[in-house]
């Protein structure tokens, strides 16, 4: 789906500092392997070259309730789509992947105050609404995008389930905003776009938004 949400994860990522660690989350949408998967393997290939895993990252999921995993992986495009962006701005960097199946706010919360102590920069892979009228779409995702930047973590949770969002990394995002709130960052919408500004089509859109913490 880069001809879709690329220009919007460009934007995100040229606004984030360079790291030497840089901690992906994604959600699961094969329904395999643990419910907590991190990537065990000892890196991550692109085009670009090779992205190394990053072991202490992975040791501290892992204590906080992850597993090392590779089947979660295997078919999984959440965290892969993110790394050509990581690696063209932080070369040599390296990178550990988390990929949720379980996407519960306390386990989220508990994730990112895991990692708060930790000197990495955190992105989280998300679409936002799915294959819905484009003004539904800017309506409800408009609202989300808000509560993400306000770190308002229980809001943006109970906005989700109560309406039936279609936004399929809520979780990855919930660690994001834990992570920033422990840290005291402050979020900033980017921007927004839907598929329908590459398509034309506007009966029936996935959107694309962009927060950054900083």
């Amino acid at each position: 789906g880069y001809v879709y949400s690329g220009r919007m994860a460009g934007r995100v990522h040229g606004e984030l500092r360079k790291s030497e660690r840089v901690v992906v989350v994604g959600p699961n949408h094969t329904g395999l392997g643990a419910p907590l998967s991190v990537f065990p393997g000892d890196g991550w290939e692109t085009p670009l070259g090779i992205l190394e895993n990053d072991e202490r990252s992975v040791d501290i999921l892992e204590r906080c309730g992850a597993t090392r995993d590779y089947l979660a992986h295997m078919e999984e495009h959440s965290i892969e789509v993110q790394l050509p962006f990581v690696q063209y701005k932080n070369p040599g960097a390296r990178v550990a992947g988390l990929v949720m199946g379980i996407q519960d706010r306390g386990v989220a919360e508990k994730i990112g105050r895991c990692l708060a102590e930790e000197d990495v920069v955190m992105v989280a892979s998300s679409d936002f609404s799915h294959y819905v009228p484009e003004e539904v779409a800017r309506k409800y995702d408009t609202e989300a995008l808000e509560l993400i930047a306000e770190k308002k973590i229980r809001e943006f949770y109970d906005f989700v389930v109560e309406n039936g969002l279609s936004i399929c990394g809520y979780g990855p995002i919930m660690v994001v905003m834990a992570f920033a709130r422990e840290k005291g960052l402050k979020g900033e919408i980017v921007g927004y776009m839907t598929s329908g500004d590459v398509t034309g089509d506007r009966g029936a859109v996935v959107g694309y938004g962009g927060v950054v913490f900083r």
